[in-house]
C-alpha cells in the first residue's frame, strides 16, 4: 500500500513540473543587440499578428533594436526614440534602415541604404564598408549643436525641422552617387538603375514626409555662405567684418554685441533661396564685407535680394519668410547702433 501512495505522490509532483515547464517563456535570442532592423512587408489577407507597439510614443520593447518596424498599410513604420519613418512597400524589402553608416557618421537616427549595393560592395572588398548604397540620414541635434553647425559649409546637408524642446533635423544626403553593382559597364539600360533614380526621389522627399508624420515645425535655414557667414557673426567670437553704406560709411564693430543680436534678427524666419542674376534689382545696398574671406554680401534697399560677391563672380538670393523690406530694416538699425557705437 505503501509503495501504491508513493508512486501515486511521484506521478502528481511530475505532472506539476511538467505544468510549470510548459508555462515558463523561451529565453530571449532577439537580436537586440543589432543595430539596424530590416523591414517586414505589412500583412496581409486574413492572417493574425501580435499588436504592434505604439509607433508614435513608445520605446522599443525589451528585446527589440532601438530602431524597430511596425507594420502599416503601406509599407512599414520605423520607430526611434518615439519618432517615425516610413518605408513605401515597394522599398520594404530593398533597403537596409539602421542608425548611421560610414558615411553619415553613427550619431542618426535613421539612415537607408540600398542593400544590394552594400551586398555589391561586400563583393567588391570584403570587410570594408565604403558606403555604398546610401540614400539618406536623418541626424538630431540641439539648438547649440545646430548653430555651430550652421556656421560651416554645407554640402548636402539640410536643416529642416524642429520640435518643441527645441531640437533641430538634418538630412544628410551623399555628395555622390552610392549605386554599385558587380557589372557596372553594361548598367545604363538596367532596371536597376531606374530603381535607384526612384529610391532617390523618395530620399528627397524624406523632410516633408518626416516632419509631417512626427509633428515637426518645418524649419528651412542654412545652405547658402550668406547665411553661414551671418551665424557667424551671430554665433563666433573670432568673425572679422565690417559693414558700409552712403549714408554710414564704413563701420567696424570692436566687440561682439550689439552685431550678433542683429545678425540673430537677419536669420530670424527667413530663407535665402538661389535665384537667376537677371533678377539683380538696382539701386543702393548695405554692404557686409568679410575681408579675410574674401566675400561681400550686398542687402538691396529697394526689394528683399541679397548679393554674395566673391570677387571673380556673384550669385543672387530672394530673401522670403519675413514682412517685405525686413533685413534692410534690420541693418539699418546696425549701422545706427555701430555708428552711436562709435564702431
Amino acid at each position: 500500500m505503501k509503495r501504491v501512495l508513493c508512486f501515486l505522490l511521484c506521478a502528481v509532483l511530475l505532472l506539476a513540473m511538467t505544468a510549470c515547464a510548459q508555462k515558463t517563456p523561451a529565453p530571449d535570442t532577439g537580436d537586440a543587440g543589432q543595430e539596424s532592423a530590416q523591414a517586414e512587408p505589412a500583412p496581409g489577407g486574413d492572417s493574425e499578428s501580435a499588436p504592434a507597439p505604439d509607433a508614435a510614443s513608445d520605446p522599443a520593447p525589451a528585446g527589440m533594436p532601438d530602431i524597430f518596424d511596425v507594420p502599416a498599410e503601406d509599407g512599414s513604420v520605423y520607430v526611434k526614440d518615439g519618432l517615425k519613418l516610413t518605408v513605401p512597400d515597394e522599398y520594404a524589402d530593398l533597403v537596409l534602415i539602421g542608425q548611421g553608416t560610414p558615411l553619415f557618421g553613427g550619431d542618426n537616427l535613421f539612415s537607408a541604404r540600398e542593400i544590394a549595393s552594400m551586398e555589391s560592395g561586400e563583393r567588391s572588398h570584403p570587410g570594408e564598408d565604403w558606403g555604398e548604397g546610401a540614400l539618406f540620414g536623418i541626424g538630431r541635434m540641439s539648438e547649440d549643436e545646430v548653430h555651430q553647425f550652421l556656421c560651416g559649409y554645407l554640402n548636402n546637408e539640410r536643416v529642416f525641422a524642429r520640435d518643441a524642446e527645441k531640437n533641430y533635423y538634418v538630412l544628410f544626403r551623399p555628395s555622390d552617387v552610392r549605386f554599385a553593382r558587380d557589372d557596372m559597364e553594361n548598367i545604363a539600360d538596367s532596371p536597376d538603375l531606374q530603381l535607384w533614380s526612384e529610391m532617390n526621389d523618395w530620399a528627397a522627399s524624406i523632410p516633408e514626409i518626416f516632419t509631417e508624420l512626427n509633428g515637426l515645425e518645418p524649419w528651412n535655414h542654412g545652405g547658402s555662405e550668406a547665411e553661414m557667414m551671418l551665424y557667424r557673426i551671430a554665433y563666433q567670437d573670432d568673425t572679422f567684418f565690417m559693414l558700409n553704406s552712403l549714408d554710414y560709411g564704413e563701420l567696424y564693430p570692436e566687440q561682439r554685441e550689439p552685431s550678433a543680436s542683429f545678425a540673430k534678427q537677419m536669420l530670424d524666419g527667413t530663407s535665402f533661396e538661389f535665384c537667376d542674376e537677371s533678377e539683380t534689382p538696382d539701386g543702393e545696398y548695405f554692404v557686409i564685407d568679410f575681408p579675410n574671406d574674401a566675400l561681400r554680401l550686398d542687402f538691396f534697399k529697394g526689394a528683399d535680394y541679397v548679393r554674395a560677391d566673391y570677387g571673380d563672380y556673384q550669385e543672387l538670393m530672394r530673401i522670403t519668410g519675413q514682412e517685405k523690406g525686413y533685413c534692410v530694416k534690420v541693418m539699418e538699425q546696425w549701422c545706427q547702433a555701430l555708428q552711436k557705437a562709435g564702431g
